[in-house]
């Protein structure tokens, strides 16, 4: 299996989830970085924005090319119940090179499964799986068994 994970993090708990999947799968990792400034109250709330309205973003160049794997796990964080610009740029750039994806989402309580609907929509793929972690679940590792389980069907 040829795998990668890309994934966006502000807080880092994303980023965390997402290195643990490549400890899991001994995979390549890449993160998607966001240009603009999200730093802070201000940041978060300017991040809700731009998630509620679709926004794009710039993002530093992905070194990767996603037409070598077969497989990506696309780590997103849960705004809004939406997708972070960051991710949505990168999906709108990349979507023809995609052959499979799957997704997994940090959230603080609620929101994931609208998003996968925006996802899988945006890419125009059903993805192979979906799970989504909350904060608490993160962090005390609970969700780490389930995750295993899904991560032997790719």
């Amino acid at each position: 299996m040829n795998c990668i994970i890309a994934y966006y993090s502000r807080s880092g708990k994303t980023k965390l989830v997402a290195t643990k999947i490549r400890e899991l799968l001994n995979c390549e990792i890449e993160e998607i970085v966001d240009l603009k400034n999200r730093k802070g109250i201000l940041g978060w709330i300017i991040s809700g924005y731009d998630a509620i309205n679709k926004k794009f973003t710039t993002i530093k160049s992905f070194t990767k090319n996603l037409e070598f794997y077969d497989n990506i796990i696309l780590c997103s964080p849960v705004w809004v119940s939406s997708i972070p610009p960051a991710i949505r740029t990168f999906l709108n750039n990349f979507k023809d090179k995609i052959k499979n994806i799957s997704f997994v989402a940090t959230m603080t309580k609620t929101g994931a499964e609208k998003m996968f609907e925006e996802l899988e929509l945006l890419v125009n793929k059903t993805p192979k799986f979906t799970f989504a972690i909350n904060s608490k679940d993160l962090k005390t590792e609970n969700y780490l068994e389930k995750l295993k389980e899904l991560l032997k069907n790719l």
